[in-house]
């Protein structure tokens, strides 16, 4: 119900905003300007407690759109995660996304793969400080990757360019994917292993201001997509279960995936049996 008609409200002023003849409004800017005249009639509030409320209410009705148009769900969620409040950048980076993955619907699996692994490995209060003397041909190349990517990224970010900025980071794909192949990451010698962590932290944070790619990732796996090594995920049930190339299989009590999932064992069903009957139900830890 909307009695106040609150949600049919916001639903006009985004609908507005999204129109090709549209006001080139900001949002953002339209509500401070909104709390300022009630803080100048001596109305005493939280501000940014309002402030955070309002915003989230009209990125809210704006996923319904989002929805409404076809958008995938998960696309929704990785924008969602990065904290976008302009309902016109929201539906821009949406957009985006889902045009990248079906385009390049392999490029983009394969980044998600290996942001997943980034991410599970990185170590944040490592920071990113990489030692360029330290670094094999791999790590270096994905460095330098890394580098380009970063100023490229936020450069079509702040011009509104978020297909450009997607492109820049389906770049990352190739070094990314040659650093694990050719890269023992936990490394026995601390000093190498802290600098590849930190390496691997670089890479991840270049991510961070367009979308959330382990939101994508995970929703992913849940859909009983490939993960990306012998491993993969199916829908059985209802639920999820560790598959191997020769059928459904059991595993040990947590293991991982060359991909950088990790799958921990939630119950035991049926015992192993012929043609790799399923054994055990898992859940995904990454």
């Amino acid at each position: 119900s909307d009695p106040f008609a609150l949600r049919r409200s916001a639903l006009g002023i985004v609908t507005m905003l999204l129109s090709d003849k549209g006001p080139d409004i900001s949002l953002g800017a339209a509500i401070d300007v909104a709390l300022a005249s009630y803080a100048d009639q001596g109305i005493e509030f939280d501000a940014a407690a309002v402030r955070a409320d309002v915003v989230g209410f009209f990125i809210t009705r704006t996923k319904v759109m989002a929805k409404d148009e076809g958008a995938a769900p998960d696309a929704i969620d990785a924008v969602l995660a990065v904290s976008v409040e302009e309902p016109v950048v929201f539906m821009q980076r949406v957009r985006a996304l889902v045009a990248a993955r079906e385009q390049q619907a392999e490029t983009f699996d394969d980044l998600a793969t290996a942001y997943a692994r980034a991410n599970n490995l990185r170590d944040e209060k490592l920071g990113t400080n990489v030692d360029e003397s330290l670094l094999g041909d791999e790590e270096r190349a994905l460095l330098d990757a890394v580098a380009a990517a970063e100023g490229k990224v936020a450069e079509h970010l702040a011009g509104n360019e978020y297909a450009a900025a997607l492109a820049e980071l389906a770049n990352l794909r190739a070094p990314i994917d040659a650093f694990f192949d050719g890269v023992m990451v936990m490394d026995e010698n601390e000093t190498i292993r802290e600098n590849r962590l930190r390496l691997l932290n670089r890479f991840v944070a270049v991510f961070k201001d367009v979308a959330d790619f382990a939101k994508w990732l995970r929703n992913r796996i849940l859909k009983g997509l490939p993960c990306g090594g012998p491993f993969s995920i199916c829908r059985e049930g209802g639920e999820a279960f560790v598959k191997t190339a020769a059928g459904y299989r059991s595993c040990c009590f947590c293991c991982a995936c060359p991909a950088g999932f990790r799958f921990r064992k939630k119950s035991m069903l049926e015992p192993d049996g012929l043609g790799g009957a399923i054994s055990g139900l898992f859940f995904c830890g990454v």
